[in-house]
């Protein structure tokens, strides 16, 4: 993600008869996202799961709540999410995935199935215990549905970064 990147991002209006989140708001969480990776300021990935905007005007239409969390997504998994990672000194084992435990959605914002997640890294575990095949780019291509419209899912972003981990771990093991 680079600052042209963030300028360039555009939002559209939410469905009519919904107010969607301050444009107002969000162009100041743009602009400080654009400061961060010009190396003016300091952002976590913390500040952004956290952050809340404000509706626009009664009467007023802002930018789409969809467009706008699936972009916070992507700054989240940018500033590098709080997923464990996987290095040449610390590959990740059975042990890993089995006490893994990924971040629910705040109220009223989906992510992954949480079911289908967890089925999955079920199937993770067994590959990494020589027990059930799987290839680096069976994870690369492994896409999970969104959880329940008012239930808890995984943040997306969260997910991503562990798999990418659990890639690069089957590579680093030619799978």
């Amino acid at each position: 993600m680079t600052p042209e990147e963030v300028r360039a991002v555009h939002f559209g209006k939410p469905a009519i008869g919904r107010r969607g989140y301050s444009e107002d708001e969000v162009n100041a969480f743009l602009d400080r996202v654009i400061a961060h990776l010009e190396g003016r300021t300091p952002m976590a990935p913390s500040e952004v799961e956290e952050i809340a905007f404000g509706k626009p005007a009664i009467g007023r239409r802002g930018y789409s709540e969809d467009e706008v969390d699936a972009f916070l997504d992507r700054v989240i998994a940018h500033l590098g999410a709080s997923a464990p990672t996987n290095t040449a000194d610390s590959p990740l084992t059975a042990q890993h995935i089995r006490t893994v435990r990924f971040p629910s959605t705040p109220f009223g914002r989906r992510g992954y199935d949480a079911t289908e997640v967890d089925a999955f890294l079920l199937k993770v575990e067994q590959a990494l215990n020589n027990a059930h095949p799987l290839t680096a780019q069976e994870v690369r291509d492994t896409k999970f549905g969104a959880s329940p419209r008012l239930g808890p899912g995984y943040r997306e972003s969260e997910v991503d970064a562990f798999l990418d981990a659990i890639a690069a771990e089957l590579t680093r093991r030619r799978r």
